[in-house]
């Protein structure tokens, strides 16, 4: 998850923004986009991201502790892009809605290595017919998925990426928040909620359009956190310093950060 925290911290820096446009002037030269990235920030995924690749992966999991952050995320969402429930999803929307994303989740699915993968997505793929009852589908499913399930648990015991999902690939040269001598700044359902906090307040005060006023941090406090009191309006200001510290140590590399 402190992943996900880099990602979003590094699409924030005006660094990476001018890499972004530097990037985009050159690939239209060059008719192709060129992975800046991936390549400086060893971002899997490369410029991918701003279209919330990272989001897909970090924070559209099944893992029980993050259930409710998920729900949480999913606010934002399309109505297709929701999973139907737990370790369901509905491809037939997918497909309708974003087939490039489709065609993404086949392509690893038949060739992995192709996108650095070790392993395919971890689904198992059926077509069901709406027409027949409830009743007969789940009895004609049940001993299926019990094998499949019972094969999982001998193989792998138990889940380690989100399903439907490619495996997130790490390149091989970066162990992102590896040292144990730094604790992870940001863990638990809390902390992520906690930081998705901090993010909301940086951007309300400093992704303001043109010509329209900075807010205060009263206003931020009201806007994130339901109300403007002393502790709101301290909570604000502090989440917008560690926000911009955390985007300075994802530019520097300096990871994972030491966040005062």
């Amino acid at each position: 998850m402190l992943e996900f925290f880099r990602i979003e911290a590094l699409l924030r820096s005006k660094t990476v923004i001018d890499l972004y446009r530097m990037t985009h002037k050159r690939s239209n030269k060059k008719k192709n986009q060129t992975n800046t990235l991936m390549d400086t920030y060893k971002v899997v995924g490369g410029w991918r991201v701003l279209d919330g690749v990272h989001h897909r992966f970090f924070l559209h999991q099944d893992h029980q502790e993050l259930l409710e952050m998920r729900s949480q995320s999913e606010i934002d969402l399309e109505p297709w892009e929701r999973w139907e429930a737990p370790g369901i999803a509905n491809l037939g929307r997918i497909i309708e809605h974003d087939q490039s994303y489709f065609d993404y989740i086949l392509e690893t699915l038949k060739t992995p290595s192709k996108f650095g993968l070790k392993r395919k997505p971890r689904a198992l793929w059926l077509a069901v017919d709406p027409a027949r009852s409830p009743a007969s589908l789940l009895r004609g499913m049940k001993s299926i998925l019990q094998k499949e399930h019972q094969q999982y648990k001998i193989t792998k015991g138990r889940i380690e990426d989100p399903f439907l999902e490619p495996p997130w690939p790490w390149p091989t040269n970066w162990e992102p928040y590896r040292d144990p001598r730094k604790p992870p700044p940001i863990y638990g359902v809390k902390g992520i909620k906690t930081w998705l906090d901090y993010i909301r307040c940086y951007d309300l005060r400093y992704n303001v359009p043109q010509g329209q006023t900075q807010p205060s941090f009263g206003m931020i406090a009201a806007l994130v956190y339901g109300k403007n009191t002393r502790k709101t309006y301290e909570r604000a200001e502090q989440g917008c310093k560690r926000v911009g510290q955390l985007i300075e140590a994802a530019e520097k590399n300096q990871w994972p950060p030491s966040i005062r």
